[in-house]
């Protein structure tokens, strides 16, 4: 992390643990938001991209289609403030996902 406190795409792949084409992929479809960027116009992330990348992962690896991992970010985003004016909303998805306690209703 640079002194900025903010990672490089490559620098945010590498902790995540996959591909920079992975990250740009997200990036590009508004699931994982980029802070800033460079002067020279290279995408900066925050340490809470690396939650985000994680969850978006989690999500993925439940089979989610990207569209439907959107949804559940979107929806995550908007229960944000709920959670941090009322403790009892902090049990969001991540932690579920991260404790595999969510499921996902399959069709009849």
């Amino acid at each position: 992390m640079s002194p900025d406190g903010m990672w490089s795409i490559g620098e945010l792949a590498e902790h995540a643990g996959v591909t920079v084409k992975t990250v740009r992929f997200y990036s590009d479809r508004g699931l994982l938001p980029e802070t800033t960027r460079s002067t020279g116009g290279h995408r900066r992330y925050g340490p809470e991209a690396l939650d985000r990348l994680h969850l978006i992962r989690s999500l993925r690896t439940l089979d989610l289609p990207v569209s439907e991992v959107g949804r559940v970010l979107d929806h995550e985003d908007r229960r944000a403030p709920a959670a941090e004016s009322d403790p009892r909303e902090a049990g969001d998805l991540s932690d579920r996902v991260t404790h595999g306690t969510t499921s996902r209703r399959r069709p009849p």
